[in-house]
């Protein structure tokens, strides 16, 4: 098990990183006290699905329905030259389904594994049943 300290913040969108200076973020974050931080990246149910139906004797395109976790060796490497020390960096994954049907595509695309947080969020009564 890590052990960690300070405050956490454990939904920091990916455009946080993509707007310019990776270097001053994390060095605000740092100093506000953060010491553990997870990139989040959002799928909802509702992109599972092919927009485009196959016509007949046309192969159907196989979409991965997870992304590719975000790259976080520029930001650990911003942490080492800053010399940041307890400072945890994590992959997060937020599912947003209205019901339970696409969740088993998600669960066994290779890429769910690749995350190190995965949160799901409900929108409907049915989705938890």
């Amino acid at each position: 098990m890590i052990k960690t300290s300070g405050f956490y913040d454990l939904c920091i969108e990916e455009s946080f990183f993509s707007k310019g200076d990776v270097e001053k973020s994390i060095k605000s974050l740092y100093d506000y006290g953060y010491r553990t931080i997870a990139v989040n990246q959002t799928i909802e149910d509702g992109n599972l699905e092919p927009k485009k139906k196959k016509k007949k004797g046309e192969a159907r395109e196989v979409q991965e329905p997870v992304p590719m976790p975000y790259d976080l060796l520029p930001i650990k490497t911003v942490i080492k030259n800053l010399n940041l020390v307890n400072f945890q960096i994590f992959n997060r994954l937020t599912i947003v389904f209205v019901n339970q049907d696409g969740l088993h595509k998600v669960t066994k695309s290779p890429n769910f594994r690749k995350y190190q947080i995965v949160a799901a969020s409900p929108t409907t009564n049915q989705a938890l049943s």
